[in-house]
């Protein structure tokens, strides 16, 4: 999981569901009085650690709202996928410059 200082929100240690599918959950928590806009991006690898290319993995905007938390749930897009790297970064594009 990768963490960008600049996102300004906390995460929980991911939890993994092995299954048909690999499945994550992240809980992120804002501890402050603003609303955090990210982006979120989830990458997946086989075993051999090569890339899967796919759609799923496209960045996706989310609010952790002020005082809040919000959960980010993503399933593996074949069952090739055994690795997986969560990228969270502010989402500038949604902040207000005032």
């Amino acid at each position: 999981m990768v963490l960008t200082p600049d996102a300004n929100v906390l995460a929980d240690a991911p939890i993994v569901v092995e299954g048909a599918l690999l499945s994550v959950s992240v809980r992120l928590v804002n501890p402050s009085n603003r609303d955090r806009p990210v982006i979120e991006t989830t990458d997946w690898k086989d075993a051999a650690g090569q890339p899967i290319r796919t759609l799923l993995s496209a960045p996706q905007r989310l609010t952790v709202p002020r005082y809040g938390d919000a959960e980010i749930l993503a399933v593996a897009p074949t069952p090739n996928a055994v690795q997986f790297r969560i990228r969270v970064e502010p989402d500038y594009s949604a902040i207000d410059p005032s």
